[in-house]
C-alpha cells in the first residue's frame, strides 16, 4: 500500500462511506493508486486495478462508483462540491443536494453533458447560419 500512496484512512474498514463525498474521495484514491502503478518499484508483484479497487470497496460497488464518477472531472463545480470546497454548489435544486447520491451525481453529469451538447449545437447552427448568409465569392461570375 505504501508504494501506491494509499491513505489508510480511506481504505475499506468494514463501514460503508457516510455520504457521496466520502465515496468520491475513495474513488479518487483508487484512481490515484492505479496511476501510481506506473512507478511500481517493488520486488513483489504489482497488484491489478481490481485488487487496488477492492482495498476501498467491493468489486460490485466499484463499478457503481465508476459509472457515477467517471465524468466528474469534466465539471469543476461538481468536483469542488464532491471535494467539499466551501461555497461550491453545482446543484440548482436544493432538494437534490440534500438527498445527493451517486445516482444523483451521475444524473447531474449526464444532464450537464446534454446541456453542453445542446449549447454546442446552437452555437454551430448560429455559425452555420451566418456563413450561409454571406455571399459566395463565385456568385455572379461565369
Amino acid at each position: 500500500m505504501k508504494n501506491l500512496n494509499i491513505d489508510h484512512n480511506l481504505a475499506r474498514n468494514g463501514t460503508i462511506p457516510a455520504n457521496v463525498q466520502e465515496s468520491y474521495k475513495r474513488y479518487v484514491a483508487v484512481i490515484n493508486a492505479q496511476e501510481a502503478k506506473a512507478n511500481w518499484k517493488s520486488a513483489s508483484k504489482c497488484p491489478s486495478n481490481e485488487q487496488i479497487a477492492t482495498c476501498f470497496i467491493s468489486k460490485a460497488s466499484w463499478y457503481k462508483w465508476v459509472r457515477a464518477f467517471q465524468h466528474v472531472h469534466l465539471y469543476p463545480d461538481m468536483q469542488a462540491w464532491l471535494n467539499e470546497v466551501e461555497g461550491a454548489d453545482p446543484w440548482e435544486n436544493s432538494s437534490l443536494k440534500k438527498n445527493a447520491t451517486m445516482v444523483g451525481v451521475e444524473t447531474w453529469c449526464v444532464d450537464k453533458a446534454e446541456e453542453d451538447a445542446r449549447e454546442k449545437t446552437k452555437a454551430a447552427a448560429k455559425t452555420l447560419g451566418k456563413a450561409s448568409l454571406s455571399k459566395p465569392k463565385h456568385a455572379g461570375k461565369r
